[in-house]
């Protein structure tokens, strides 16, 4: 039988700021680009990049069901190889990620949305990429 909400621990964090500040920042320890462009790339205000605040928030809300599994010792470790190594990549990245061109005094916004045209009157999606 599973688990009721009443038997799961409280979320260490309720808070999106307060998983990144007291968590993700403090655990977290990467040298990072003298420049913008130039090596990891991370944006003290991180919050200004819609693309960073949906990883992070898919970081956090896979922690937090992490650690309502306590049946699984290796759950953490799934965390860290499955989650937030390959987002931390994406998020990182000093040439192409969220952040890559952030410049200390926050002049830089971000690279901008993707471009995406309507799909042309009676389109529908090819049968080979429906599950």
């Amino acid at each position: 039988m599973g688990k009721g909400s009443e038997d799961l621990p409280a979320p260490a964090f309720t808070r999106l700021e307060d998983f990144v500040q007291h968590y993700l920042c403090e655990v977290v320890n990467r040298k990072i680009g003298p420049q913008p462009s130039h090596g990891l790339a991370w944006d003290a205000r991180w919050w200004r990049h819609s693309e960073v605040v949906a990883r992070l928030t898919a970081l956090w809300w896979a922690f937090e069901d992490v650690r309502a599994s306590a049946d699984d010792p290796s759950a953490m470790s799934n965390w860290w190889i499955r989650h937030c190594d390959p987002h931390l990549r994406v998020l990182r990245d000093g040439e192409t990620g969220p952040m890559s061109h952030a410049t200390d005094d926050g002049t830089w916004l971000g690279h901008g949305e993707l471009d995406a045209g309507h799909p042309p009157e009676g389109w529908t999606r090819p049968s080979r990429l429906t599950p």
